[in-house]
Order: structure tokens, then C-alpha cells, then sequence
């Protein structure tokens, strides 16, 4: 799953600093989290969802993300389901 937190900042045509200072995380910090060098906490996630007007999940690029039902699945994702046998 990858976090696409440099995606929607550029969207809102945020710098790193710009949202360094409305979710009060540090500017290495944030830069670390887009470069995969770092996880982010869900706290800090909150903290930037709330920051870049998003929801948390769609700070994610996940083919679940295209789910509006239980029964709705993208195309692309396979689903395997174990049965036991009795």
C-alpha cells in the first residue's frame, strides 16, 4: 500500500512547509513519510489527513479504496476464500 501524501499536498499546492506548519510535524518528518523512509503513526496520518482537508484512507493508493459496497470490488483485485472441509 503505498501513502500518497506528496500527491494530494501538490494537489492543494501545499510546500512541505506549508503543511509542516498546519499539522505541526516537521518538515523532515513529512519528507521522510513521501520517500518511504519513514511509517507514519496514525496520529501523524490524522494529523496531515485533517491538515490536507481528506479523509485518512484517501491518503492511500489501495485497490480497496474503490469499494462502495461489500459485495462491490474493483475488477483487478482477486479475492481467495478458503473453505473448510467438514
Amino acid at each position: 500500500m503505498v501513502i500518497k501524501i506528496w500527491e494530494m499536498r501538490n494537489c492543494r499546492g501545499y510546500s512541505l512547509r506549508k503543511l509542516s506548519k498546519k499539522c505541526g510535524i516537521s518538515k523532515t518528518t513529512l519528507n521522510d513519510i513521501e520517500n518511504a523512509k519513514l511509517s507514519p503513526t496514525l496520529a501523524q496520518l490524522e494529523r496531515i489527513a485533517a491538515a490536507l482537508d481528506c479523509q485518512m484512507w484517501q491518503l492511500f493508493d489501495s485497490p480497496y479504496n474503490n469499494v462502495r459496497d461489500p459485495g462491490h470490488f474493483d475488477k483487478n483485485v482477486e479475492i481467495k476464500v478458503k473453505t473448510a472441509k467438514i
